[in-house]
């Protein structure tokens, strides 16, 4: 909706949503996990997929790039 023009910004889209401007930005935000953690979740089991919350996926927006992802305790 942003990226169409439907909407000018994050506190019109969160208005139109119902939902605060601060929920908008930790959704969209999760847009910018890194490919190696996307990809490890689409293989991780589907009853394993289910727990994953957004909530719960927020810290590994916090993992610097430079660092291997088997060094960083989940």
């Amino acid at each position: 909706m942003l990226d169409a023009g439907v909407v000018s910004s994050r506190a019109h889209l969160a208005r139109r949503l119902g939902v605060s401007r601060a929920r908008v930005t930790q959704l969209l935000n999760l847009l910018k996990l890194r490919d190696e953690i996307r990809q490890g979740m689409l293989a991780l089991a589907a009853h394993v997929r289910r727990r994953l919350t957004e909530r719960r996926l927020r810290h590994l927006l916090k993992i610097p790039s430079a660092r291997s992802l088997s060094e960083y305790r989940l």
